[in-house]
């Protein structure tokens, strides 16, 4: 009968042991899963770029293609459309003055992709077509 008790209170306290550790690993994963759920991260979803952010891209694109060193492109009233999935059709111009300081206007039509990633790096857009008058 004494042995039939001891092997009872060692099974018991075997099985209070897997318990226990069963719950140390619990609380473990539960930390992991919520440090990464809480890190703030740059790479996050915010929604796509705006029309501010697409022009400000297209602008970075068309301005080493004009002759002269320092463009001014239009400000507002620029023409925007999303042919399809984070491709973009931009109509715009930009203004330069020659040597003799007469002002000329170069119309562009931009088509830029969105590829996903930070709005502002050049790397994370691609030019698809450029053309100018």
């Amino acid at each position: 009968m004494k042995d039939y008790a001891r092997e009872k209170r060692e099974k018991k306290k075997a099985a209070i042991k897997v318990i226990w550790i069963i719950a140390l690993l619990g609380v473990i994963f539960l930390v992991i899963v919520s440090r990464f759920a809480m890190a703030g991260s740059d790479d996050t979803y915010n929604g796509g770029p705006t029309n501010d952010d697409i022009y400000a891209m297209a602008k970075r694109f068309v301005r080493p293609t004009i002759k002269t060193i320092n463009p001014e492109f239009q400000t507002s009233g620029y023409n925007l459309k999303m042919a399809r999935d984070s491709v973009y059709v931009i109509r715009s111009y930009a203004e330069t003055k020659d040597d003799s300081g007469e002002s000329e206007k170069t119309n562009f039509e931009i088509v830029i992709k969105y590829k996903g990633g930070p709005i502002a790096i050049k790397d994370n857009w691609e030019l698809l077509n450029l053309h100018e008058d």
